[in-house]
């Protein structure tokens, strides 16, 4: 996926969607690496491409942060993955073989019967927006089996701390639902989820 701004720019395609995806992603690798305080907002208006890194500005035009495109792809192959996660933990499954806008109404239509807190997390997952993640996984679970059966008490310590990190999540869940509502409710963007999905955009059948 990728994004252009000027001649020296990366390959990225000049859509807005994608602009806004590429913004969200250099700005939360800025809020990781502490080079923009966490809940800062640089600004997507003087940001952009350049050819070997993303310059992520203030409203100033001052240069906050230089973010390396490897950690930027990087960023982008997360949300990719957190999609795929999402859609297959609602049973949504899709077949590469078979014509991709066919794929994407069934798609659709399987994403509107979610909870809206599925809808949300759809929502920011590929608008760049601050997303929460869950606190459960398959390797935390295997952790704490294994934690369990060889250490009891450093095995609960560890669920202790997983139930709060699942709370915390909850809680950030919730706010994420009130974010959606107040930016009217938007369904998925079809041509980036398909992109969000590997599966390359083509035009909708006349």
């Amino acid at each position: 996926m990728t994004l252009s701004a000027n001649s020296d720019s990366p390959p990225f395609p000049q859509a807005p969607h994608d602009a806004e995806l590429l913004f969200g992603v250099a700005q939360e690798v800025a809020w990781r690496d502490r080079s923009l305080p966490r809940g800062a907002q640089a600004s997507p208006e003087h940001s952009h491409p350049c050819r070997l890194s993303y310059a992520l500005k203030g409203g100033d035009g001052e240069l906050i942060a230089r973010i390396p495109l490897p950690q930027l792809q990087q960023g982008l192959g997360e949300r990719r993955d957190a999609m795929r996660r999402l859609l297959r933990s609602a049973g949504i499954t899709w077949k590469p073989s078979r014509a991709a806008w066919y794929d994407l109404q069934q798609i659709n239509k399987a994403i509107s019967r979610q909870p809206r807190s599925f809808m949300a997390l759809i929502w920011a997952i590929s608008k760049g927006q601050p997303y929460p993640r869950p606190a459960f996984g398959l390797s935390q679970l295997l952790v704490a089996l294994l934690l369990l059966l060889c250490l009891l008490i450093p095995g609960l310590v560890y669920i202790a701390l997983l139930l709060r990190r699942q709370q915390r999540y909850e809680r950030d869940l919730q706010q994420l639902v009130k974010r959606w509502r107040a930016a009217g409710s938007p369904a998925p963007d079809d041509t980036l989820l398909l992109k969000l999905i590997d599966r390359p955009a083509q035009p909708a059948p006349s």
